[in-house]
């Protein structure tokens, strides 16, 4: 079965579409260089210089559209990251009761996540409060670990670099 026709990248399309839009006047220009009375070193001269005048100005074009927009994605994906810092959290256990808290403190405000959560097996979940950001479900389930563990050598005699 054969693969589907994958779509050009947009920055390709930008580009096509440019040439697309030039090209009756590139063609309108060359057909009348060649249907007037003009030396062919004249022809070749102007026909080159119209052809890549065309093939320049789609390519700024291309560069000029996809620029600003992979500046807004790359905007767009550093807010989505967020900061990965460590924070405190501290909490109790009671029973199958978990309530755990964690303070985070972005410049000019202070969130306090509650989380209170029922332990089920390998499993803990429930509802996280976030203050002026409502709340939230969440599910964490344990890790599972290998069963055996592999034995760890550490060699000996002299290194073998020189």
């Amino acid at each position: 079965m054969p693969k589907p026709a994958r779509r050009p990248a947009h920055e390709q399309r930008v580009f096509y579409y440019a040439l697309l839009g030039g090209l009756p006047a590139v063609v309108s220009t060359l057909w009348l260089l060649w249907m007037h009375a003009y030396e062919p070193k004249e022809q070749w001269t102007l026909g080159l210089v119209v052809v890549l005048c065309w093939l320049g100005f789609a390519l700024a074009v291309r560069e000029h559209v996809v620029r600003p927009l992979q500046t807004m994605a790359n905007l767009l994906t550093a807010l989505r990251e967020g900061d990965f810092s460590t924070r405190d959290v501290f909490g109790t256990i009671d029973g199958d009761k978990v309530k755990l808290r964690s303070i985070d403190r972005p410049p000019g405000d202070q969130i306090v996540f509650t989380f209170a959560g029922t332990v089920s097996g390998d499993s803990i979940s429930g509802p996280v409060y976030m203050g002026e950001y409502l709340n939230a479900k969440f599910t964490a389930k344990r890790h599972a670990y290998p069963a055996q563990w592999s034995s760890i050598v550490i060699p000996g005699g002299p290194p073998l670099a020189n």
